[in-house]
């Protein structure tokens, strides 16, 4: 199977609307998990580039991304049934495809976590990866990849080959912590 053709067969079971549209409760709990999980991501790519890319680590800049997790932990806990829900701003009317796009978003954040998760769990048990468990999860997340790109009416494939022309240009030699301080693809 190609790309195409694997992202042709996700579409096919990717549903085109939810079966009841999202009450206001809802969707600010969806919003403000999304964010969260973007905060956490960049926390993550703080982390990875600091210590794994030699960027160095920004203290600073974690313990701030770590305060503003913090405040959106907050208004999570308040989109779900708190007296506080009433004082949160309205959210925006959304079409049925954004709730879609969100709702594949939630799915690729969600399993991105859960391989983390997973990937953790495994380590601090002293246990080995298990093959078909993480590949299960990677191909549930190229699931909700592929369903975002079909959202949004973008060629999987394409978007495999701009991010090759992008890491051939920014890593000419393969990967190096000095290539990636010196980020040729920006600017």
């Amino acid at each position: 199977m190609n790309i195409q053709d694997y992202q042709a067969q996700a579409a096919r079971t990717l549903p085109a609307r939810l079966d009841q549209p999202l009450s206001e409760q809802e969707l600010r709990i969806v919003w403000h998990a999304i964010d969260l999980s973007a905060q956490a991501g960049l926390v993550a790519e703080l982390v990875k580039k600091g210590i794994f890319h030699r960027h160095g680590l920004d203290r600073g800049e974690i313990r701030f991304q770590m305060s503003e997790i913090n405040k959106t932990l907050i208004s999570l806990s308040h989109a779900t049934g708190s007296p506080a829900f009433d004082t949160l701003p309205k959210l925006p009317e959304l079409s049925e495809q954004y709730v879609m796009i969100l709702w594949n978003t939630m799915g690729i954040v969600g399993e991105a976590g859960e391989i983390g998760g997973y990937v953790l769990n495994r380590f601090k048990a002293g246990q080995p990866l298990d093959q078909k468990t993480l590949g299960k999860e990677l191909g549930d997340l190229c699931w909700y990849i592929a369903g975002l790109c079909t959202q949004m009416a973008i060629s999987f494939i394409e978007v495999l080959r701009v991010n090759i022309q992008k890491l051939l240009k920014r890593y000419p030699n393969g990967f190096s912590a000095l290539d990636s301080r010196q980020r040729v693809d920006i600017g």
